[in-house]
């Protein structure tokens, strides 16, 4: 295994579990929900149907665990003169900034 394999491994590892430690951080959204909420933030232009296509998950799954981010307020849908596109609501700035803090505080330890 290369120098570049063994770093790429490390920091995997690192950032695994540096996301374990900081879970709570997430308010108890499932797996696939903290990855919709984190392609959203991206900032790319995502809508309700590039969204599954990004997350490598059937629309199946998708649309029900984005409802829910809907609902709680976590994500909005906005109208940008050219269609809709998903955007962080107010709560899921908050609960990113909340993450973040979070796993500030994990490096410091």
């Amino acid at each position: 295994m290369t120098v570049h394999a063994r770093l790429a491994t490390a920091v995997a590892s690192l950032v695994d579990r540096m996301d374990e430690d900081t879970s709570d951080a997430w308010d108890s959204l499932t797996g696939l929900q903290v990855l919709l909420v984190r392609i959203i933030a991206s900032g790319d232009h995502v809508d309700r149907a590039s969204l599954a296509m990004v997350a490598r998950t059937a629309r199946a799954a998708t649309i029900p665990s984005l409802q829910s981010l809907i609902r709680k307020g976590m994500v909005a849908e906005v109208d940008d003169g050219g269609g809709t596109r998903l955007v962080l609501g107010e709560v899921g700035r908050s609960m990113l900034d909340d993450v973040e803090r979070a796993r500030a505080a994990w490096l410091r330890q």
